[in-house]
């Protein structure tokens, strides 16, 4: 269940802020159906529109999410993937 890689990273990218970053990437296509009649009769016809990459990131610091109850950084993060979601749905 628990899929962290955890490596070292060189002190030059290092942010050293001491933060936590929460992001979810996602990248949307959406197909546009169009009604066209040929000869006299009509036919569906299919047109995809250019994909849209949508980005969420939270950034907690280090200290709250070591105080902080499991249970509200649940709920944040919850909270974040259902404000991406309703994004997505606003661009559909």
């Amino acid at each position: 269940m628990n899929n962290t890689e955890i490596t070292p990273v060189p002190e030059v990218v290092a942010d050293t802020r001491r933060v936590c970053e929460i992001r979810f990437d996602c990248m949307v296509t959406m197909h546009d159906v169009a009604y066209r009649k040929y000869k006299e009769m009509w036919g569906q016809e299919k047109q995809s529109k250019t994909p849209q990459w949508f980005k969420a990131n939270h950034i907690l610091t280090l200290e709250m999410v070591k105080h902080a109850d499991p249970y509200d950084l649940g709920m944040r993060i919850k909270e974040m993937f259902h404000q991406l979601e309703k994004t997505i749905e606003s661009y559909e």
